[in-house]
């Protein structure tokens, strides 16, 4: 565009490529934001915080006169959100949404809760996370990365959320419903299973009506255990589960709308991927997903959607 890149960091760069991608298919051009109210609502964890600890290293070892002014704007968490929606005249709500693995699920369950409330009539909702090396070093001095853990992934996703489509907009699928809890342990597998128990209930769901579920499974060997005790104490085993971190790594922000968006293209090809063998072809035609995210601190994200679009 008309616009440099130096304002914008890494996190700011893969967040605003993503967000144009979407925009053009969703054929909101120029014009068509400065008419409209587009909301903006960005799922991170960490956001710049290799630009923060870099702008401080800088300033405490040559002196404030070393900064860069450019930088400053981008020494907070919700730099890209406020970036992105200036670069795009997204002009709706700004937000930004953190919690680990669970923050792109929140960022997409508040989108939702925006445009189902009518609160906005256009939303774009995801995540962006940049592999920077103070995040990195400081995974690496937890048990979370490792021989028993997860590794660390990048990148950036949105979706475009408005209660109906446009002629001519292509239509992916629908969000139903999202839901948040928490657990205290990874031994609480009781209070978990008995949050996607109440959280399909109120949703006049059974397990059985579940098409596909995607698991927020990463390596991480405590929380993928509790996730696996869930999927024996609440399916059967003939349900199709879908663990596309183990390809992605853990992408923290990015995570929840990849999780989204490969299922939803899991159920429009009728094949699931795996790491071994030739795709499985799916046999259930349920075509509702549950996804999941379990952040190893006791957050708890469920995230229910359709790729049934007749109707979206």
């Amino acid at each position: 565009g008309k616009k440099g890149l130096r304002q914008l960091d890494r996190t700011g760069k893969l967040a605003a490529s993503a967000v144009a991608l979407a925009l053009e298919s969703s054929g909101l051009d120029a014009e068509f934001r400065e008419a409209n109210e587009i909301a903006l609502v960005l799922g991170t964890n960490f956001c710049s915080a290799g630009t923060i600890a870099a702008f401080d290293q800088r300033g405490l070892e040559q002196g404030p006169g070393a900064v860069s002014p450019l930088d400053f704007a981008n020494t907070v968490i919700n730099a890209a959100a406020g970036q992105v929606a200036i670069r795009y005249r997204l002009r709706g709500t700004n937000s930004t949404t953190a919690g680990g693995c669970c923050a792109g699920l929140k960022a997409l369950g508040y989108g939702h809760e925006l445009v189902a409330g009518k609160r906005e009539q256009w939303a774009l909702a995801g995540g962006a996370e940049e592999l920077a090396e103070v995040v990195y070093n400081a995974y690496d001095k937890s048990p979370y990365m490792g021989k028993d853990g997860f590794f660390l992934s990048e990148g950036a996703a949105f979706v475009l959320l408005t209660p109906r489509a446009q002629e001519n907009q292509p239509v992916l699928g629908q969000i139903l419903d999202h839901a948040s809890r928490a657990f205290y342990s990874d031994a609480d597998v009781d209070l978990a299973a008995s949050a996607v128990e109440s959280f399909l209930r109120d949703n006049g769901l059974q397990p059985g009506d579940i098409g596909l579920v995607c698991l927020s499974a990463a390596g991480y060997t405590p929380v993928d255990t509790m996730e696996q005790e869930i999927l024996n104490r609440m399916f059967s085993p003939e349900t199709t589960c879908f663990q596309p971190k183990y390809w992605l790594g853990e992408g923290l922000g990015v995570s929840g709308p990849l999780q989204l968006l490969l299922s939803l293209e899991v159920l429009k090809q009728g094949l699931m991927p795996r790491p071994d063998a030739d795709p499985l072809a799916l046999e259930s035609t349920s075509k509702i997903i549950l996804l999941m995210g379990l952040n190893p601190d006791g957050l708890f994200d469920m995230l229910l959607a359709s790729a049934d679009t007749d109707d979206a």
